[in-house]
């Protein structure tokens, strides 16, 4: 059990690691961390909070730096404080490694290429790899295995497929469907892990084990880690091991986004994202926390 940890509810003061600088201190208005107190997990701001916050979708990924997607149209750089311009809308986009991003539309994924300038601003389109499956959502699991979410609107099914290079042209293989809903994929190879509402599955051989039961809280992003999965809510972000969840962020729409053993959490309300390294650190700590809330 966990018998010392660190909280902090109503402010998150992120001044725990000795790496902070006086000046690197922030005061964030509803959020809370919890962590072992006693551990080596340690946290740093990789873009520091900002005095406004994501009016639409947002979301990031990192590689040798930030990348802020905004809109389905803008992409942020905030450690050159610069922005592009993706000229016809994207869905998404991963990091795979310090220096590629692969992004995707409703119909195709690839790269970005350099278009004209407009008006001095600088655009990028889509420079297409392979086709994609009707509404399609990409993931990235472990290994750098590729995932693709679609809903197929004749069947009223969603589809899990994953990338295949030796498969040409069509790249895509069907692993799994259902017909509710789901929000997530991560895994390994063949091995998927899926967030359906408020459950998370694991899928073998097109069957279905239920893992973890988060009781109608809905699931928004699953990162499957091989000792254990990390997730987020709506109002929060969570480490399952052994059927048990602990929640040790709670904040508005939060994102995550794991690289090698750091976890990045992006806060949508005011731009900022932490990293919290050596995060592998929590699978010592096999205890259920109760969900963190806020008193009115």
């Amino acid at each position: 059990m966990l018998k010392k940890v660190i909280v902090f509810y109503g402010l998150l003061f992120l001044f725990a690691s000795q790496s902070f600088a006086r000046d690197e201190i922030y005061v964030i208005p509803q959020v809370a961390l919890i962590l072992p107190k006693n551990s080596s997990i340690q946290s740093f701001w990789l873009v520091n909070p900002q005095n406004y916050s994501a009016k639409h979708k947002v979301e990031f990924c990192v590689t040798n730096q930030a990348i802020v997607g905004y809109m389905n149209k803008f992409l942020f750089f905030p450690k050159q404080n610069s922005f592009l311009v993706v000229e016809g809308d994207y869905s998404g986009f991963l990091c795979l490694d310090e220096t590629a991003v692969l992004f995707y539309s409703k119909t195709v994924f690839g790269y970005l290429k350099i278009s004209p300038m407009l008006n001095n601003i600088p655009k990028v389109t889509i420079e297409p790899i392979d086709s994609l499956p009707s509404e399609s959502k990409l993931f990235l699991g472990l290994d750098k295995t590729l995932y693709c979410l679609s809903f197929d609107n004749k069947t009223k099914t969603y589809k899990v497929y994953i990338f295949n290079k030796k498969i040409k042209p069509h790249a895509f293989v069907a692993l799994y469907s259902q017909q509710e809903p789901i929000s997530s994929v991560s895994g390994v190879g063949e091995n998927i892990v899926i967030a359906s509402q408020d459950k998370i599955y694991i899928v073998k051989d097109e069957k279905r084990l239920l893992y973890y039961d988060n009781q109608n809280k809905n699931f928004d992003q699953i990162v499957y880690t091989g000792y254990g999965i990390f997730y987020t809510t709506a109002n929060s972000v969570g480490f399952i091991q052994n059927a048990q969840a602990m929640e040790f962020v709670k904040a508005k729409n939060p994102k995550i986004f794991l690289k090698d053993n750091v976890l990045f959490v992006m806060f949508p309300t005011n731009m900022g994202i932490i990293g919290l390294s050596n995060i592998d650190e929590l699978r010592k700590y096999n205890f259920p926390v109760k969900s963190l809330k806020w008193k009115d």
